[in-house]
């Protein structure tokens, strides 16, 4: 979003080694409610939707876009 992580840390009420911490994959430590929330902060919707599973595709995928 071109914000500094200092910015952002300010959003979303952390200090900044965590924004860090979170732009580097490092998300130890953070439930799914709070990243969540955090993309509500900068400004995202989170969308959750559930499909049953087509009877061609014999596992279970995630998919994040």
């Amino acid at each position: 979003q071109g914000m500094t992580q200092a910015a952002a840390a300010k959003v979303l009420g952390v200090d900044q080694p965590k924004v860090s911490a979170l732009i580097n994959g490092k998300l130890a430590g953070f439930s799914i409610v709070r990243l969540f929330r955090f993309l509500n902060a900068l400004g995202q919707d989170v969308e959750i939707v559930v499909k049953t599973k087509p009877l061609s595709h014999p596992g279970a995928r995630t998919l994040v876009s």
